[in-house]
């Protein structure tokens, strides 16, 4: 694809990958499909419409290696301090403007691409950004439809062994058929876009969105996340299909 189209604002694009994975030792270089799953999440950023910087954070050589092998630039190493298992998506993008401006160059916003998430596509990272542009969100994240379940019938369990709802209901809303109830949407954490401005003032704990945050509805099956085997599994069985086309 051409990168023809032209933004007024300055966009980066980040793919966090870290080096250390908990479930899925080095899950981020994994093949996947005869490829390193993180190689997914950068093509589809490479063939967006818009011509961006994107950038690999790490803190690992070997994956800044590959993401550079696949076209995407890693020109920092990520600190310790934020690369452990309890590191945050904002803290990481805060360090990767901090470094940029010291570097002589300002970003207007930024574009988190979580690299478990393979079936991402260009069109969705387009439309995130147009939203973006063209309207006065603070923030847009994308979110998909909660198939399984719903939050009328989610229950906390007590200290008793009793059971409550998890949320307020209301009146006569559970009694609804699944076909009448509003349907709920959880965020998916594929993409975060970002003003640079909420990046460089957020203080830890804090809210992360701007006062006016938007969405982009990602379908069941971009949104695969990969947490475990089974993930690799069914994504890995997606790519391989050769009726692809079904699924998007």
């Amino acid at each position: 694809m051409d990168n023809n189209d032209k933004l007024d604002v300055n966009i980066l694009i980040l793919i966090p990958a870290r080096g250390g994975s908990v479930g899925i030792p080095r899950k981020n270089i994994k093949s996947l499909n005869g490829e390193p799953l993180i190689s997914y999440v950068i093509k589809a950023a490479l063939n967006s419409k818009y011509d961006l910087d994107v950038i690999v954070s790490t803190d690992n050589h070997e994956i800044a290696d590959i993401a550079t092998k696949y076209g995407a630039k890693a020109p920092f190493l990520r600190p310790k301090e934020i690369s452990g298992s309890n590191s945050t998506l904002i803290l990481t993008s805060k360090h990767a403007l901090e470094y940029f401006s010291s570097k002589g160059t300002h970003y207007d916003a930024v574009l988190s691409l979580q690299p478990t998430a393979p079936l991402i596509t260009s069109k969705t990272i387009d439309k995130t950004i147009d939203k973006l542009t063209d309207s006065d969100f603070t923030s847009i994240i994308t979110v998909s439809e909660m198939v399984q379940g719903h939050p009328y019938t989610a229950k906390r369990l007590l200290d008793d062994g009793g059971l409550a709802s998890f949320v307020d209901i209301p009146e006569g809303a559970i009694t609804f058929p699944r076909q009448k109830r509003e349907k709920p949407f959880y965020t998916n954490g594929a993409i975060y876009l970002r003003l640079s401005s909420l990046v460089e003032t957020y203080e830890d704990g804090g809210w992360q969105l701007g006062d006016k945050p938007g969405y982009i509805i990602m379908d069941e099956k971009e949104s695969i996340d990969i947490n475990n085997v089974m993930d690799f599994a069914w994504a890995e069985f997606i790519l391989q299909d050769k009726h692809k086309s079904r699924f998007f």
